[in-house]
């Protein structure tokens, strides 16, 4: 029953949104997802720490990517998948600073992406997952008994694998790309209450360094039930 009490169950929904496409050994993509689904949040009171699960679906109907000079346009599915921890730290000097550890993995595939190259009309697949590891300190501002914010700054090391078969009538092409990097990363957290619920909304910064410079910007809304 405690273990019970102690956990609530949100609704969420957030989309990433990059400056530009990445470009990963000659293969460059529109960094973008878009996923709503269910959190779970479990608490410990004694020892400020609590822990998140979250998992969401996305789908985008006109994802694009570039290979070997070919555009390839289609419909994608996306999955999201989000746990981390966080817990009270410097108690002494900082009231309400935390320290977090973020793992995220989410992953878009298709295998309706078409193109075409020399006259000649493919189909394409891909499977691309960006997983990463967010090392994250942030610090509560309380405004009142139902509104704060908390400012964060961390580090994000991040991965992204994909794999793309592209094939006509008599060819098939393949292709594997990956990569990864240290990257900083910084937003805020707005937690309020609506209808006396809880309501967050969040926005994250975050660069990603590949064969080019990325910058991209997350904005996240989450409500309790």
């Amino acid at each position: 029953h405690a273990l019970a009490e102690n956990i609530k169950w949100n609704t969420f929904a957030l989309y990433e949104h990059a400056t530009k496409r990445i470009l990963l050994d000659g293969v460059s993509t529109r960094y973008g997802i878009g996923a709503a689904g269910i959190e779970a949040k479990i608490s410990s009171p004694n020892n400020g720490q609590n822990i998140s699960l979250k998992y969401g679906f996305g789908y985008h109907p006109s994802y694009s990517i570039r290979s070997s000079s070919t555009e390839f346009t289609g419909p994608v599915i996306g999955h999201l998948f989000e746990a981390s921890t966080k817990f009270d730290a410097f108690r002494d000097m900082f009231d309400g600073a935390q320290i977090g550890l973020k793992y995220t993995n989410r992953r878009v595939y298709s295998d309706d992406l078409r193109g075409v190259r020399g006259g000649i009309e493919y189909t394409s697949s891909t499977d691309a997952t960006m997983s990463a590891i967010e090392l994250i300190f942030s610090k509560e501002f309380t405004f009142s008994s139902t509104a704060s914010v908390a400012p964060f700054f961390g580090i994000n090391v991040w991965n992204l694998s994909a794999i793309g078969n592209a094939y006509s009538s008599n060819l098939t092409i393949k292709k594997n790309v990956t990569g990864g990097n240290s990257e900083p990363m910084a937003g805020f957290i707005y937690q309020t209450n609506f209808k006396e619920r809880d309501l967050n909304f969040g926005l994250t910064y975050r660069s990603i360094t590949a064969d080019n410079f990325v910058e991209t910007v997350e904005i996240f809304a989450s409500y309790s039930f």
